[in-house]
């Protein structure tokens, strides 16, 4: 049996205090589930580099978590974050 994993795409801003709470958050979650890998993106500086992509998966501020499965996107959740938030955007296409 394969082990299946999941991508979280942490998008953030600089000097954003919900950023350095949900970074905090994000060690916990991988923790409890370490299916999870976690990509950070820099809304301040990568933007222009991933804006097409941004504005395409309606992306227009930070924080922005990102839950993506083999190239789709799962769910986003917008703001504060709490664990149980992030294991779910997976959990629930586990069960589908």
């Amino acid at each position: 049996m394969t082990t299946e994993y999941f991508r979280l795409l942490n998008i953030y801003k600089d000097d954003c205090s919900v950023c350095e709470e949900n970074a905090a958050m994000l060690k916990e979650a991988v923790k409890q589930d370490e299916r999870i890998t976690v990509f950070d993106l820099n809304f301040n500086g990568d933007k222009r580099e991933f804006n097409n992509w941004l504005e395409q998966n309606s992306i227009t501020d930070a924080p922005t978590l990102v839950a993506i499965k083999d190239g789709k996107i799962l769910g986003k959740i917008h703001g504060s974050a709490t664990v149980q938030e992030v294991i779910d955007l997976f959990s629930e296409e586990a069960e589908s």
